[in-house]
């Protein structure tokens, strides 16, 4: 938890002068008073004067006096008391979020609103800003530490460069309900760039609908490794592929050059996407995009070495961003509104789902549980079972999986033995899973779809 602030008292002032007269540094007299060394550099910006001495030379001095009558004065012509007053545990909630967690000041409020608000004093994002700006955090909070430090960067368009003519569709064609965002499926592609010297690069896709984030590391900037990249997520999404990638809009960059590859599936069937291309230097028609690569630029900078970034961190960062509260969506997740949007793609395909509960202790067998919340032996439904192992996207662990095959269809349940999970699987019984849940103990009974 963040340190709680305070000001300079009129004993410090004194302190800091005689300080200032014996030569020392304001790192060193900050480490003296127990204070950030920002602090020591704004008091001296605003409380020294030029003195003149009895030769006619002059000299730079503080006036801890003058300091004091003025943080005095400031105090009387400051209105009410702050709103916040000693609400220490909401100033050091903003302090994590905001410093720590790179949340914004609207982020911050926004989750603690969603859970219902657990502190004694009420506050609402403008205050926020205001209380940053206006120094009441000291040190502990500054604008500096807000995303963007606060400012807001327009791009522009590098001098003499020429428009590249699209290498597909232009966003011209682009259908109206891609447009509205209306319809789940339809993505935005771009990529993050590593520091000067390294090829290495992040792929990034944002799902127009929901936000929600794919982060994919590249060994390079090429279109090979995007033809790639999207080939690695046809074998993970299998025929599901088609109905959660429908569209895919990026911008003209040479890695994204060839439209032929990675609209056409990797098993030779057919085309699997379709890519439509932005005008040229137009960030904004892949809005959703640029903002989140301004997240993810939170926790790596412009310069970041993308070499050094382990494919856990990357993982990290990936969930951080799909857990991030959105405003737009009542400061809900992205990650909440995907996995609603992917049930209802397994249930249009015919996919089963239920609460499977694998019991790996004691020596018990798996059961299910049915409409009617009693648990049923699975060899009571004629089942035969089989034990793999794959890997559950977009989750990153490898698990043991049961392939129960019951009534004719295949459904596949996940366990860990810290977690279990409750997934599905297709009606033709791949052994790769497209989709998962978490497990919970107290949740409702789901019944088979049809």
């Amino acid at each position: 938890m963040g340190q709680h602030w305070s000001h300079l008292t009129p004993t410090k002032r004194i302190q800091l002068d005689a300080f200032i007269r014996a030569g020392m540094k304001p790192t060193d007299i900050a480490k003296e008073l127990g204070v950030h060394h920002t602090t020591i550099y704004r008091e001296l910006k605003r409380c020294t004067y030029e003195h003149l001495n009895s030769d006619y030379t002059t000299e730079t001095r503080y006036n801890p006096d003058g300091a004091q009558a003025r943080y005095e004065a400031n105090l009387r012509a400051k209105g009410p008391d702050l709103k916040i007053g000693n609400d220490h545990e909401l100033a050091d909630y903003l302090i994590v979020k905001i410093r720590d967690e790179k949340y914004s000041p609207e982020a911050a409020i926004g989750e603690a609103e969603v859970k219902g608000w657990p502190f004694k004093t009420h506050i609402c994002a403008s205050t926020a800003y205001n209380y940053i700006r206006g120094e009441i955090f000291g040190d502990e909070l500054t604008v500096s530490m807000l995303p963007q430090h606060g400012k807001r960067h327009q791009p522009e368009r590098p001098a003499g460069s020429m428009p590249r003519k699209p290498a597909g569709r232009s966003i011209e064609d682009r259908p109206e309900h891609i447009n509205d965002r209306s319809t789940f499926g339809h993505w935005e592609m771009d990529s993050v760039e590593s520091c000067q010297g390294v090829s290495n690069t992040y792929i990034v896709m944002t799902e127009r609908k929901t936000r929600w984030e794919l982060i994919i590391p590249s060994p390079d900037k090429t279109a090979a490794s995007v033809v790639a990249a999207i080939d690695g997520l046809e074998a993970k999404y299998g025929d599901l592929f088609p109905k959660v990638f429908r569209s895919i809009t990026c911008d003209n960059g040479c890695e994204f050059a060839d439209a032929a590859g990675i609209e056409r599936s990797a098993s030779g069937k057919g085309a699997r996407t379709e890519v439509y291309y932005c005008h040229p230097y137009r960030p904004s028609e892949r809005g959703s995009n640029e903002n989140q690569n301004g997240l993810i630029r939170r926790h790596v900078p412009k310069g970041t070495d993308l070499s050094t970034i382990s494919d856990e961190e990357t993982k990290r960062i990936e969930a951080w961003l799909n857990n991030y509260p959105r405003k737009m969506f009542g400061y809900l997740c992205s990650e909440q509104l995907f996995r609603e949007e992917m049930a209802l793609i397994l249930a249009s395909q015919n996919y089963f789902c239920f609460f499977v509960h694998l019991l790996l202790t004691n020596g018990q067998k798996p059961f299910l549980i049915d409409k009617a919340g009693q648990r049923q032996r699975l060899r009571s439904h004629g089942t035969q079972m089989r034990r793999t192992s794959c890997t559950l996207p977009p989750c990153t662990t490898n698990v043991v999986l049961y392939t129960v095959q019951l009534s004719g269809s295949a459904l596949m349940a996940a366990a860990t033995a810290e977690a279990p999970v409750v997934s599905t699987a297709s009606a033709c019984g791949s052994a790769e899973l497209s989709f998962s849940t978490t497990f919970s103990a107290s949740g409702s009974v789901f019944s088979p779809i049809s």
